[in-house]
């Protein structure tokens, strides 16, 4: 018997999608420490759950901009919603360097989350439901 390949990355799937609309992409967790350290602004993608059927993997996505100020957050935030938003809309599949994406869902739309005691950065969340299948092996 021969393994299956691994299921794409969705979270550099989006990644890819939105990279141009911010300095930097954290894949995975971050402390806002080391967020604040790099360029920004920047998105940090984090799976937060998911399922498969062992041909579609469906991956819960959470983006989070960081930016200086928050009316820059929330217009990136909003880019890259808009970019995702695109994507869900599309006829066909989406090619990303991680691999095609097959559908795009809106989870959350993007919402400031209010940081009183992070005066420095502000921060747009928001969620999406990705779904992917492996490739050939």
């Amino acid at each position: 018997m021969t393994d299956l390949a691994a299921y794409p990355d969705a979270r550099a799937a989006v990644g890819d999608l939105i990279g141009e609309f911010v300095q930097a992409v954290y894949l995975g967790s971050r402390t806002l420490s080391s967020i604040q350290s790099g360029k920004m602004p920047a998105a940090r993608i984090t799976r937060t759950g998911g399922a498969d059927d062992g041909i579609t993997d469906v991956s819960d996505i959470g983006l989070a901009v960081f930016a200086g100020d928050a009316d820059t957050a929330v217009s990136v935030a909003s880019s890259c919603h808009q970019r995702l938003v695109s994507l869900r809309l599309a006829s066909s599949d989406s090619g990303t360097a991680a691999g095609l994406v097959d559908s795009l869902e809106v989870a959350q739309s993007p919402e400031l989350v209010s940081a009183p005691d992070v005066a420095m950065t502000q921060v747009v969340t928001s969620a999406y439901t990705v779904s992917m299948r492996r490739s050939a092996r």
